[in-house]
């Protein structure tokens, strides 16, 4: 089943990693239309306002890609350059890389 065939048929498990200014709203907005979505933050306040409404909070990545089967990041470009090469390595072989402040 296509994402968008989940997402119409109101079955999508939504991901989402990266819960500041922009990814917060964006991840409240899906979550008061009822998708149900599984989130990460490096910092957990951040995330908080998103459980109070009904999202899970992962403690890694991959526990986000474990439970979503549609996957959005917001994350900044620094914290991108920051992490990109040991993330992607290790991320891709399923370890919890976790990234709290």
């Amino acid at each position: 089943m296509s994402a968008l065939a989940l997402a119409l048929a109101g079955k999508a498990r939504i991901g989402w990693v990266g819960v500041g200014v922009m990814g917060r709203h964006m991840c409240g907005h899906l979550i008061t239309k009822g998708y149900k979505a599984t989130v990460f933050s490096r910092t957990i306040a951040k995330a908080e306002p998103l459980r109070l409404l009904g999202a899970t909070l992962a403690d890694s990545v991959a526990e986000v890609g474990s439970a979503s089967n549609l996957l959005t990041s917001a994350i900044s470009i620094t914290t991108l350059r920051l992490r990109a090469t040991a993330t992607s390595s290790l991320q891709c072989l399923g370890y919890p890389l976790k990234w709290r402040k």
